[in-house]
């Protein structure tokens, strides 16, 4: 039992150990990022050969390269594969050296396409010594890539033999020993006569040309680089939102120290637009300084623009530090225009305004006119308008009168959050003026509803059914009321019962029986609307289509139903069918019904046969029989008279 045991845990182990390693990527203003997420205990080593770069760790990993290409470009790097368990593969577009450092536990390479290119290979010396760089210019380079290769120098000539340099050391070693007080060799050294070869000093592992020197993880922190700060350092407030900082004081525990409460209040200021004042909280505070700092730049830039080099660096970290670097001077260009538009969707009102405001005026200074087009529909203004009136405003305004549809469209082209509400709006007021709503104004309420979710959606759903029912369309409304009654079966019964009065409201008789032949296989919801299509079916003589119009109905047939459905199956001529229907009413209607069938039935049935009758033949049969028989009689005596 021992040695399956043993097995059992070696699988589980080599199991414990691979691990899926993240890979993210970024574009930058001029290089390309990639972070390698290692965990604590993971070592790696970085080799590079031509544009080849390859990352290699020292325990089986899978790397997850699921999302590397989705935000950087093709002007740095080419692709991303893994060429063996821990090896990642980046091949590279250009001809430099990635810069690289270590944030936490993560490996991170800066390309950039203005850095020193590769040297070509040279071919290998045949006997080299390494002149180390001096530590204080090694520690002047960025992270800790060290980009020194080998410079190769002629070793020094050795003008004493080998002899004479054994018996040098032994009478330096013995002087040294008698100085100190300790007794000599036991044993005299013996020279050895045997040329040595001179010793090559190496201070670190020597790269092959063509590639990057990166120190190890054993001596990696011992350098002086635990005073570098990285260059993507998150602070420790990075994905609080400005609605967070409202309210942080009034959810801080009671035992929380002094520093904490304070700097609370100052970020409290901050959310309410109230930069000095908050900048002059935070002078007294002792903490993080790092963190404060950054705070402290925060403030300043809520009340003015100014430089803010610290916070564009770590602009990427939260959305919150995207909208203060964009907002800041120079302003800094934010990784997407969506992590902008998500802060200030998390401002309270009080500074929502003022930062709405600075963030179009950082765009436009960048030239993103379109990304200011997107920050001023999504706050509801214009660049040089102000607040313009929302769909609430003018609802009551209107004083339960439809809005003009001027006001609707100017919402509906801002694309402010109530687009899909004023879109609806225009839809349902030419529904219910009975005009006919133009088909690109159904494609644009119909692009609407994959942004929108819940009631609105439905709500917009069925002004769309609404639209298409008035339109004509009633194939396409019958499509669109099964997908919303996955959703709502309520509002598609409704729906439902619109579109069967509609087509029953049709005046043209061909018209109408073409339509209602076309929605053959879908149930009417309303008894009464059952009823009354099947009697219009029925005045126009197709008492079968009627009949299978009232049997489409998704519950029991009501009495009325019934006695409809027998007169109709007696004016087909189905007695058995309308007796069926019958069965068991009462009414005296009913009774008719059922006089009906029986004068039916006796119409049905077959006339009585009786016995034959014997018919004498005529004069001209007689006379026919008779010759006939003579003509056999004679054709005997002629066969007779020739068998003589």
């Amino acid at each position: 039992m021992i040695r399956p045991t043993l097995v059992l845990l070696t699988i589980s182990a080599s199991a414990a150990a691979a691990q899926t390693i993240p890979v993210r990527t970024a574009e930058h203003d001029g290089f390309t990022r990639i972070a390698i997420d290692f965990n604590a205990e993971a070592t790696w080593r970085l080799e590079q050969d031509g544009t080849t770069v390859r990352i290699l760790a020292d325990e089986i990993a899978t790397y997850d390269l699921a999302d590397v290409y989705r935000r950087i470009g093709t002007e740095r790097i080419t692709s991303f594969r893994q060429a063996g368990p821990g090896e990642l593969v980046v091949e590279l577009a250009c001809a430099c050296a990635p810069e690289t450092f270590r944030y936490g536990n993560s490996l991170v390479l800066d390309v950039s396409q203005d850095a020193a290119p590769l040297e070509p290979p040279r071919p290998a010396p045949r006997e080299t010594a390494v002149v180390a760089e001096p530590l204080h210019r090694r520690m002047l380079l960025p992270g800790l890539l060290t980009n020194s290769l080998p410079v190769e120098t002629e070793p020094d000539a050795d003008p004493l033999p080998a002899s004479i340099r054994a018996e040098r050391a032994a009478a330096l070693r013995a002087g040294l020993r008698a100085d100190l007080g300790l007794p000599p060799d036991a044993e005299p050294a013996v020279p050895d006569d045997t040329p040595v070869e001179p010793e090559i000093e190496i201070e670190d592992e020597v790269p092959r040309p063509g590639q990057l020197q990166v120190e190890s993880q054993i001596t990696r922190d011992t350098r002086g680089y635990d005073e570098v700060i990285p260059r993507a350092a998150c602070p420790a407030f990075a994905e609080e939102t400005l609605d967070t900082w409202a309210t942080l004081r009034w959810t801080l525990p009671p035992e929380a120290a002094d520093a904490e409460w304070t700097v609370a209040e100052a970020k409290r200021l901050i959310s309410l637009g109230f930069g000095i004042e908050a900048k002059g909280v935070l002078d007294v505070v002792s903490g993080d300084e790092r963190d404060i700092r950054l705070l402290s730049q925060i403030a300043q830039l809520v009340d003015a623009p100014g430089p803010a080099p610290e916070i564009a660096s770590v602009a990427e970290c939260g959305d919150s530090l995207a909208l203060f670097a964009l907002i800041s001077n120079p302003p800094a260009a934010p990784l997407r225009i969506g992590s902008v538009l998500d802060a200030l969707a998390a401002s309270p009102e009080a500074a929502r305004t003022h930062l709405e405001r600075r963030a179009i005026e950082g765009l436009i200074a960048l030239g993103n006119d379109e990304g200011a087009r997107l920050v001023a529909a999504a706050s509801g203004r214009r660049e040089t308008a102000g607040a313009l009136p929302d769909l609430t405003s003018l609802t009551m305004a209107a004083d339960d009168e439809p809005v003009p549809a001027a006001d609707l469209e100017e919402i509906v082209a801002r694309r402010t959050p109530e687009a899909a509400a004023a879109l609806r709006m225009m839809v349902d007021n030419m529904v219910d003026d009975g005009a006919s709503v133009p088909p690109d104004l159904l494609d644009q309420a119909r692009a609407f509803l994959p942004e929108i979710t819940g009631s609105d959606r439905h709500r917009l759903q069925r002004a769309l059914i609404r639209a298409e029912i008035t339109s004509g369309l009633y194939l396409r409304a019958a499509a669109d009321i099964d997908t919303l009654a996955e959703d709502d079966a309520a509002m598609a019964k409704r729906l439902d019962e619109e579109l069967f009065t509609t087509v029953s409201s049709i005046e043209n008789d061909a018209l109408f029986l073409t339509q209602i032949v076309s929605l053959d296989d879908r149930p009417v919801p309303n008894a009464e609307l059952r009823i009354a299509i099947a009697r219009r079916i029925a005045e126009n003589h197709v008492p079968k289509l009627a009949l299978r119009t009232l049997s489409r109905g998704p519950d029991m047939p009501t009495a009325a139903e019934r006695l409809l459905s027998a007169s109709l199956a007696l004016d087909a001529g189905d007695a058995n069918v309308a007796e069926a229907h019958l069965t068991g009413l009462v009414d005296p209607e009913a009774g008719i019904l059922r006089e009906r069938v029986a004068l039916l039935r006796a119409e049905q049935a077959p006339a009585p046969t009786s016995d034959p009758v014997t018919v004498s033949p005529s004069g001209i049969r007689s006379r026919g029989s008779a010759i006939v028989e003579q003509s056999a009689a004679l054709r005997a005596e002629l066969e007779a008279f020739l068998n003589n």
